[in-house]
């Protein structure tokens, strides 16, 4: 190192600190010795079973029994309820969606709209009126639930009502809507507004449940945007698994029809058509079903329709197959479908103003948009890519063509009173013709048009004139194979269908329709209305028909009014009628004769647009039928199928009270829940509820799909016995079980309980359980005391008193066990005389104050009391018994031993002093010796004697008293030093306090902000929101 340089320094090597003992662990070679029990259980085998049976166990917890979803692959529409208070703006809010999803306008709102929402996606959105048998019907069949609240004014009782209707009869997915948010003028108050309701509607369902927001209208409805979001959120939801449904069919009515004879007295048994569509299992003919309000029926007839709101792919696979069989046609490769065109959204209400054609009781209207008023068709348009109105139109206007053509070439003529003998035979392989009615007046013949507008396709195939001939034969014999009736000429048009068959036309009688006789007749008159099923047929094939031929089959249109009820206007004047029937028809009687159907799917390969899909034949021949589906007619329609459902022998008085706004559910029953008996059920008052249940005070019931009226009897089971005992009232808070007389139904079914369907004050829903067994017979017993008084008493023997009042009560009770108060225990043994009284042994000797009781148990009988509840104006329910009191002015029974709290005090029992003999007492110790030395006595003397005090007593007394007032002052002024700091004290913490406080409302709300910020990006990760 050279003179004058600075040695470096030195590094320091780390000496402490985790790197320092790192390297010194590596250097010594010391590595860690294997712990085998690092990675494995700890604690011996006990320890090991007890986790492996507790993880065991919370698998087992978890397990759920799988749901099978039984509906197809192209299920029945989803069922939409929108429920709310009056004014909420339940119908703004249909027409809402009725114009986002179908582009139309919905002016008057009866009844349900079924309208596609999807490629796969069909909705059913009907309005819950306010009647609580309504919201109870719709409660039951509803899938997806939209609760309208509105907002200025909060929740309403009708709405918590429906929650808990909705949560005993199988919850389905809810959804909240806030209306009237435009009432808000500021925004701190709208946001205060909303918070509260979103955590009062969570708190009645589940924390996260979904609440929309409407803010306001436009144009009448509320903003695009907000009604498309809220059809997004629908789109996603699926429909519940619920076992009741899963076992159960049933049919939400879209429509209905009185197909009663009109010659008929108006009181006369009614028969009722009912279309819809069949969810929840197969429905069959014969089979037992109820419709609430009305009563148990046997389904009389079913009869499978075309859907007349078709999903957009099924739409699109028959039209494929359509363009496959005819060779010009090139077929579309593409199976999927991006959007759905405007053929696709098909709206059917048939109570409301919207489709194509609406149908009152006067006329037949066809509505046709503005855009599309040109008739004139294009040479690139293809006939069933039109709507339905711009078809039906086009083909009216080639009516009047085809009809005169057809009667030029006409050369079969059947004359009114020429009887044929037909053929009953029909040729192999033949096509039976649909032909198109005539107007009155003109010569031609219906078979002439038929022959003459279908002839003309097929005449290079039909080059026999013979096989013509017998075709020729064959369809006049189907066509008039029935004789005119007295009451057909009378009336004219005839509506009365001896047979299942049309809506609104005439069926042959069955022994006509079984071939029982080779003649047959030609009507006398063609004033008869056309064949429904022939005339709907011929509209799908695109036929140039007449008039009223080309409106096809009302059952299966876009949109069919239902007849006109007694008592409701129709919205078009008389202005717009004339107007309409002077530009649209041609006024005139039409033929009805029958037709067959059997050449429409033979010959084109489509299924007829509005048409039936099964014949009106015989019975016993349909199921013979090879070529018949075997699910249709021996194991009944499936889920999803359009059907027409007949029930016979209907009450007058409740067909006269049904409406388009009110639903009607048609729901089948399960073999033996139509017995009676009697049905158990586990019940809690509800909590809103003011008061009590009480024994034998009726109540409505809604169990299953019935509404009935019964008297419960309220029961507990003892703890640790098996018996059941008899209640008097429900409990306060807790579950009891109620028995009570009714239809029996399976466990696990929702009941609801009621006083009054009637608008009251407070909550209605008076109590909610669940079925817990049906059977002929329960055993409930009440506990009975009967208490007696001894009137003669033998050591061990006494003779009882006032207990019964016959020895034959006496007899009955022989060798019961029996007790007094003090708890001497007993058995009766004997009667003695007839009045009641008996003799009885106890095991110790009883006073004659001692009362005997003897406790037992007595069966409780069941009155078999079912009121079902019928929805007419005059039914009337069983009243209460607070009622009836009230009406005859009864007070209420008042009897001592009914009464609760404070009982009668008895008198202090006084006993003799005990005597001991002075032998006795000699040789007892002093201690326990009897101690007769009085309590000294003031005389009066005593009394009077003055108290004389010296000079020296004086002067002690008179400083002891200044000495104490001396103590008293001092004590003053330190109780008032005391308070004065006392009072600055408080300020002091008061002041103290309230800083405090603001620090720690200030941090809380801190907290809470940053909460829910993190609380919000949760939910905005996992998309909640």
């Amino acid at each position: 190192m050279e003179s004058g340089d600075k040695p470096k320094k030195a590094h320091k090597k780390r000496a402490a600190g985790q790197k320092a003992k790192k390297k010194k662990g590596k250097q010594s070679g010391k590595a860690e010795k294997h712990n085998p029990k690092a990675h494995t259980f700890s604690g011996g085998t006990r320890s090991v079973q007890k986790r492996v049976q507790y993880t065991l166990e919370r698998q087992a917890k978890r397990d759920k029994a799988p749901k099978v979803d039984k509906n197809p692959e192209v299920p029945p529409p989803f069922i939409v309820v929108i429920q709310g208070p009056p004014g909420v703006g339940k119908t703004t809010l249909i027409q809402s969606l009725v114009k986002h999803y179908a582009k139309q306008r919905l002016i008057q709102m009866g009844g349900p709209v079924t309208l596609v929402s999807g490629r796969h996606r069909r909705l059913t959105i009907i309005e819950c009126p306010q009647e609580m048998s309504a919201m109870l019907d719709l409660a039951k069949i509803a899938d997806l639930v939209l609760l309208l609240i509105d907002a200025s004014y909060g929740f309403e009782l009708e709405t918590f009502e429906f929650i808990n209707i909705l949560q005993v009869h199988g919850f389905p997915r809810v959804i909240g809507v806030l209306t009237h948010l435009d009432s808000f003028k500021e925004n701190k108050q709208l946001r205060k507004v909303k918070k509260t309701m979103k955590h009062r509607f969570w708190a009645e369902l589940y924390d996260g449940a979904k609440l929309f927001y409407l803010s306001g209208l436009q144009y009448g409805r509320y903003h695009r945007l907000e009604i498309q979001n809220l059809a997004r959120f629908i789109a996603v939801q699926k429909a519940p698994i619920l076992s009741w449904r899963q076992s159960h069919p049933y049919i939400l009515a879209l429509r209905w029809e009185d197909q009663t004879d009109p010659t008929l007295a108006e009181t006369a048994p009614r028969r009722v058509d009912l279309y819809g569509y069949v969810y929840g299992g197969r429905l069959r003919e014969g089979l037992e079903v109820h419709l609430p309000g009305v009563g148990d029926f046997n389904v009389a007839g079913i009869k499978k329709l075309s859907d007349p709101c078709p999903p957009p792919m099924e739409t699109e696979a028959e039209r494929r197959k359509a363009a496959a069989r005819k060779p010009d046609e090139k077929p579309k490769t593409k199976n999927a479908l991006r959007t759905l065109a405007e053929r696709h959204r098909v709206v059917y209400a048939p109570g409301s103003d919207i489709g194509s054609i609406t149908v009152d009781s006067e006329a037949m209207y066809i509505y046709v948009p503005d855009q599309q008023v040109g008739f004139t068709p294009k040479e690139s348009e293809s006939q069933k890519e039109l709507p339905e109105a711009v078809r039906l139109v086009r083909e009216l206007q080639d009516s009047d063509a085809a009809l005169d053509k057809a009667s030029g070439q006409s050369n079969l003529r059947l004359l009114g009173n020429t009887k044929v003998r037909m053929d009953p035979q029909q040729p192999p392989g033949s096509h039976i013709r649909r032909p198109a009615p005539e107007t009155v007046g003109e010569e031609t013949d219906e078979g002439d048009v038929d022959a003459d507008a279908e002839g003309e396709e097929e005449a290079d195939d039909e080059d026999d004139p013979e096989e013509r001939d017998e075709e020729m034969l064959q369809r006049a014999e189907q066509r008039f194979s029935r004789a005119p009736r007295l009451e057909e000429i009378v009336y004219g048009s005839s509506r009365v269908n001896e047979q299942f068959g049309g809506a609104s036309g005439s069926r042959s009688t069955p022994e006509k329709s079984n071939g029982a006789t080779d003649h047959q007749t030609v009507p006398l008159f063609d004033d008869e209305e056309e064949d429904e099923d022939d005339v709907g047929a011929r509209t799908a094939k695109g036929e140039k028909t007449g008039l009223l031929g080309n409106l096809g089959d009302l059952d299966g249109l876009d949109s069919v009014r239902m007849p006109q009820l007694p008592g409701e206007e129709t919205p078009w004047d008389e202005e717009r009628k004339e107007s309409l029937k002077a530009r649209k028809f041609i006024t005139g009687g039409w033929s009805s004769a029958e037709e067959d159907e059997g050449s429409g799917e033979e010959e084109t390969g489509e299924k007829a647009e509005g048409a039936e899909t099964k014949e009106d034949a015989d019975p016993a021949e349909e199921q013979k039928d090879p070529t018949a589906p075997p699910d249709v007619f021996l194991d009944g329609f499936p889920i999803g199928s359009f059907v027409r459902v007949r029930l016979e022998d209907v009450p007058a008085a409740c067909v006269a009270e049904m409406r388009r706004a009110k639903p009607m559910i048609l729901g089948g029953l399960l073999p033996g829940e139509s017995r009676m008996g009697l049905v158990q059920t586990r019940i809690k008052r509800h909590r809103w509820h003011p008061k009590l249940l009480k024994t034998y005070d009726a109540l409505l019931l809604s169990v299953g799909w019935r509404r009935f009226q019964t008297l419960p009897v309220f029961s507990i089971e003892d703890r640790g016995e098996k018996r059941m005992r008899y209640l008097k009232y429900t409990l306060e808070h807790a579950h009891c079980t109620m028995t009570c007389y009714g239809p029996m139904v399976p466990p696990n079914t929702g009941v609801l309980a009621f006083r009054s369907w009637e608008k009251v004050g407070h909550f209605r829903v008076c109590g909610t359980g669940v079925v817990l067994e049906a059977a002929p017979n329960f055993d409930v017993k009440k506990k009975l005391k009967l208490v007696g008084e001894p009137f003669k008493i033998f050591r061990n023997t006494a003779f009882i008193k006032n207990m019964f009042s016959s020895d034959l009560e006496v007899n009955k009770y022989m060798h019961a066990k029996i007790q007094t108060v003090s708890g001497i225990r007993g058995e009766i043994k004997k009667a003695e005389g007839v009045k009641g009284n008996f003799r009885a042994s106890f095991e110790d000797r009883i006073l004659m104050s001692d009362l005997v009781v003897c406790k037992c148990w007595v069966t409780v009988p069941f009155k078999q009391f079912y009121h079902p509840v019928i929805d007419v104006p005059n039914w009337r329910p069983a009243r209460l018994i607070g009622e009836l009191r009230a009406e005859k002015g009864v007070l209420v029974p008042d009897q001592k031993d009914s009464h609760y709290g404070k009982q009668l005090v008895r008198a202090e029992r006084r006993f003799n002093s005990l005597k001991i003999p002075k032998k006795l007492q000699a040789t007892l110790p002093f201690r326990s010796k009897e101690k007769f030395q009085p309590k000294k006595k003031k005389t009066a003397l005593s009394r009077k004697a003055a108290i004389v005090s010296s000079e020296r007593e004086k002067e002690v007394n008179s400083l002891l008293s200044r000495l104490y007032t001396i103590r008293k002052e001092k004590a003053r002024v330190r109780k008032e030093s005391s308070e004065r700091k006392k009072k600055v004290k408080e300020v002091q913490d008061r002041f103290i306090q309230e800083k405090r406080d603001a620090h720690r409302k200030e941090a809380k709300k801190n907290r809470y902000i940053k909460e829910g910020q993190k609380d919000a990006k949760k939910r905005k990760a996992m998309m909640m929101d």
